[in-house]
């Protein structure tokens, strides 16, 4: 029987009884334990290439030296779609791994089963957590991402594979156009459709910009204008709230200045390059 499971894009604990119905919730109090014996735990992940690399040389180093007879499995279980259906699945069997890669949002649906466990006293525990000066090195809004106001403001899951959007500029176009690094989306606007170059024709030779099209980055930019996805309530949606609107107006018609696609290019085609 496997009494623990925690998850990573975070990483979670979980906790499983033998069932085939869903586990009932088992969540540690051992915070503070002190190991007495070899231990062996599996995670689940989903990365490939240089990432899985990185994971084993990091595994690796951590069973070679944490002196506490700890020893880390990593399993690849293919994509994250793959590895979502097959927690679920464990989640059924009563055969979770200790540790699981996952988004976000898996985690609030295996909460549905009650099997992850709360990472808060883990964090914060004298004997076995992490030193204020080390929380402090982690990003504020990776603890808020992996904290469930749903599930009373829980910390269910751990910063591991995350991700920030971030802007990157050409400073050689930027001296070309008298334009500084822009620090507001009316500066971005503006500046984009500076750095866009178009020939006599009007055919566009440099775009001023680009952007990837994931859910992600139109979330960042309703974040970075004061919006939210979701209501105090956490109940109903709030993107599409007036910064919803903003964030797709100014998006669509900086690309309708700035790109122009030709016909047997796809709507979903985008620059490999990003000039301001």
């Amino acid at each position: 029987m496997r009494l623990k499971a925690a998850i990573l894009a975070t990483l979670m604990v979980v906790t499983a009884a033998c069932s085939s119905q869903a586990p009932a919730a088992q969540q540690s109090t051992e915070a503070d334990i002190t190991l007495s014996g070899p231990v062996s735990i599996t995670l689940w992940h989903a990365l490939t290439g240089p990432q899985q690399v990185a994971l084993d040389a990091m595994v690796k180093k951590f069973n070679e030296t944490n002196g506490k007879g700890i020893t880390v499995t990593a399993l690849n279980q293919g994509n994250y779609t793959q590895l979502y259906q097959k927690t679920l699945g464990a989640i059924q069997a009563g055969a979770l791994p200790e540790l699981a890669h996952a988004y976000e949002s898996f985690v609030a649906d295996y909460m549905k089963a009650d099997v992850v466990v709360d990472l808060g006293p883990y964090k914060d525990s004298k004997t076995n957590g992490l030193t204020k000066a080390s929380q402090d090195d982690i990003y504020r809004g990776y603890y808020d991402t992996n904290t469930f106001p749903q599930y009373g403001n829980r910390l269910l899951s751990w910063p591991f594979t995350k991700s920030l959007a971030v802007m990157y500029v050409n400073n050689d176009i930027l001296k070309e156009i008298g334009k500084t690094v822009p620090k507001t989306w009316d500066e971005f606007e503006a500046t984009a459709l500076a750095a866009t170059k178009k020939d006599a024709s009007g055919k566009v030779t440099r775009m001023g910009f680009a952007f990837n099209t994931d859910a992600s980055y139109f979330n960042a930019q309703v974040y970075a204008r004061g919006g939210n996805l979701m209501a105090a309530d956490n109940k109903t949606v709030a993107w599409n709230g007036k910064e919803t609107g903003r964030a797709t107006a100014r998006r669509a018609s900086t690309t309708r200045a700035t790109w122009q696609r030709a016909s047997s290019r796809s709507s979903s085609h985008r620059p490999r390059r990003c000039h301001s």
